[in-house]
């Protein structure tokens, strides 16, 4: 086996572990957009659903900067944008880049599986010694 081969494995073994970390970035990502899809703010709000603790900074009365995030994330799941803006201000751009980053991120994937990882394994196929 060659030096040229051994390079192919290894640049292909490096580019399986670059894949899987952005499948872990895709999958986490995407679970935030799954759940603000499957459950309702009206839900969170009568208590029916419980997704997060609530917040310690509510007995102060003083609401924290992620203070009803997780209904902003749901509302804008629904498309109701002056809702969630209601819920917390920061809750439809941090929506926006979180839908972004899954856009993005299922992008890079492809683009990496397309034209590095197929390509290299057809390298390794083709210049592997036959079976004998």
């Amino acid at each position: 086996m060659g030096q040229a081969h051994q390079l192919v494995q290894m640049r292909l073994g490096i580019t399986a572990i670059l894949l899987g970390l952005i499948a872990l970035l895709i999958t986490g990502t995407g679970s935030v957009i799954a759940v603000s899809l499957a459950v309702s703010p009206e839900s969170i709000e009568s208590g029916q659903v419980q997704l997060t603790e609530p917040c310690p900074a509510l007995v102060s009365g003083e609401p924290c900067w992620s203070c009803g995030m997780t209904r902003s994330f749901t509302a804008m799941s629904r498309g109701r944008f002056a809702t969630a803006y209601a819920y917390n201000h920061g809750g439809p751009w941090l929506y926006a880049l979180n839908l972004l980053a899954l856009l993005s991120l299922s992008w890079l994937w492809a683009w990496v599986w397309r034209t590095e990882f197929l390509v290299l394994w057809q390298n390794l196929r083709r210049d592997a010694p036959a079976a004998r």
